[in-house]
């Protein structure tokens, strides 16, 4: 019996990673936007740590100070410190992130539910076939896409924080408007945003067992959740390249491996197999489950027919294609911005 699904473990991590790395930006983001009573009123680009004044003022900055006014006549109308205010906004946050997580796990219950029970009527001929062929299918390619996005990483903490601290600032504008629970639906849509891409990318893998379903999930999120505080806790120790370099290609070994299961799927369902590469009796994936294991993870199958064979190595070569243009252009993109500085 199958107890543990590599390709879940990894989207479920993925997924959870994002979800905890927004968390951690947004606790961090509202510390900085509320600076204590007695200290100057600081510009959006610089840190309220930096002991460096800012090099210009910009209408963001502006726009950014004038929230800041309007947020201390709001602490002395409510009589409430900036220490106290942090906490409030905070556990609004929370409360957000566990509602998100409640109802995302209500609708996970009747996706799944939903999905077993169109597998279960689809069993019969090659619907079941043909079902766990698209899905491995798509499977691969949003495995993919995740991967390609990951090559951004070096990026994307800093974009990703600049945008977010956009829409923390608008939130906050309403908070002082009146709307106390208006920062409540942020976190709220992260989370239940997650959860459907979750949702969508393992629903190509309902053909495993309960046990295999919980020990996949749960442990991907346990580990995404400490990858998570590890990155933003930790960035001294943890380099965020290096870590995004191993979760690329884990991420294109996994995708690699469902492409191969789609086009063996589609010729079984077609009976369109003609030529196999190999076709051994041991190392059976289906039986044994440390070969179950590199199956999941590499792809590995011990009844290989040429279709599946290609269609694998198609896949990497159209893989690395793509990510060196990604990176060439990453590099050229720095570049012209270290350029601009200069100028």
């Amino acid at each position: 019996m199958v107890i543990f699904d590599i390709s879940i473990f990894f989207i479920v991590f993925r997924e959870t990673l994002e979800c905890t790395v927004i968390m951690s930006l947004l606790f961090g983001i509202i510390d900085r936007i509320i600076p204590p009573e007695n200290e100057d009123i600081p510009s959006l680009n610089q840190e309220i740590t930096s002991p460096s004044p800012p090099t210009s003022i910009t209408s963001q900055d502006n726009h950014y100070r004038t929230i800041i006014r309007r947020l201390r006549r709001f602490q002395q109308r409510e009589n409430t410190s900036s220490q106290e205010l942090r906490g409030q906004l905070k556990r609004i946050v929370v409360y957000g992130t566990i509602t998100g997580i409640l109802i995302s796990i209500i609708l996970g219950i009747l996706f799944v539910g939903v999905l077993y029970i169109v597998i279960k009527d689809s069993q019969n001929g090659t619907g079941g076939i043909l079902w766990e062929a698209f899905f491995s299918l798509l499977t691969t390619i949003l495995i993919t896409l995740i991967a390609w996005y990951m090559i951004r990483v070096t990026f994307w903490k800093e974009k990703l924080e600049k945008q977010i601290k956009k829409t923390t600032l608008a939130y906050l504008e309403k908070y002082i408007g009146g709307n106390k629970w208006f920062l409540f639906f942020l976190p709220l849509t992260i989370v239940m945003r997650e959860a459907l891409e979750s949702y969508i990318f393992i629903s190509g893998s309902l053909n495993q067992t309960y046990i295999s379903f919980l020990t996949s999930i749960g442990s991907g999120a346990i580990v995404g959740c400490l990858g998570g505080y590890l990155i933003f806790k930790c960035s001294n120790l943890i380099s965020v390249r290096a870590f995004s370099t191993v979760c690329t290609i884990i991420f294109f070994f996994v995708a690699a491996g469902l492409f191969g299961t789609a086009i063996s799927s589609f010729e079984s369902a077609t009976n369109s197999v003609q030529i196999y590469l190999w076709n051994l009796n041991c190392c059976n994936p289906d039986t044994d489950q440390g070969w179950e294991a590199l199956s999941s993870a590499f792809g590995w199958t011990n009844k290989a027919s040429l279709g599946q064979v290609i269609g694998y190595i198609v896949y990497w070569i159209v893989a690395l294609l793509r990510t060196y243009f990604i990176l060439r252009k990453s590099k050229v993109t720095d570049v012209n911005e270290a350029n601009n500085n200069v100028a």
